[in-house]
């Protein structure tokens, strides 16, 4: 009985690094969104392998994934310790630039929301401006506003502030949460 489960251990462990190989030739090859799958499969097997989940963090990020992107880097920092936790926050970074370019406001929002979690005295504010320009021009949403609000928080000039801040304060208007907006727009 005992012989059997051993087996059955090695075999998975076998097959997980079967994944981590097929993940890397993936990678290799620059077919992103194959690797990312397999690395998956790989941490479904072995969930705490934290060089697999940095890989599949990578993965994510150069497949486009920005949204699983975050969220692995997310991953691989609480699993690991603070040499993984700099990884990660240095991985949402490039996350955070990369939803600002392609205006995805979600994954902005993950990614801001993960810097926050991981990494709170990480200043978000060098990104300031990518952060506005990746959700002002957009309707507003919850996760625009999010990001403005921590855009503001960190903004390196008071000019900066107040310009996120009154952004922030029309994106309440239009959303409908008007004594909140009035609020915002008494500070000026």
């Amino acid at each position: 009985m005992v012989a059997t489960v051993v087996l059955a251990c090695v075999a998975c462990v076998g097959a997980a690094a079967e994944h981590e190989d097929l993940g890397d030739r993936a990678y290799s090859e620059r077919r992103y969104s194959d690797a990312l799958v397999e690395y998956r499969l790989y941490l479904a097997q072995v969930p705490d392998a934290q060089l697999v989940r940095a890989k599949a963090a990578m993965a994510a990020l150069r497949a486009g994934e920005l949204t699983d992107a975050a969220e692995e880097y997310v991953a691989l920092a609480i699993g690991g310790g603070d040499a993984s936790v700099g990884e990660a926050a240095d991985g949402l970074e490039r996350v955070v630039r990369a939803a600002a370019e392609t205006r995805d406001q979600a994954a902005l929002a993950a990614a801001v929301n993960g810097m926050r979690q991981i990494a709170p005295g990480r200043a978000l504010g060098q990104f300031a401006v990518q952060l506005a320009s990746g959700v002002v021009d957009g309707p507003p949403s919850e996760e625009a506003l999010l990001v403005l609000f921590y855009a503001a928080a960190g903004a390196p000039d008071a000019r900066m502030q107040d310009s996120l801040m009154y952004a922030y304060a029309a994106g309440l208007r239009q959303l409908g949460r008007c004594e909140e907006a009035h609020l915002d727009y008494d500070g000026f």
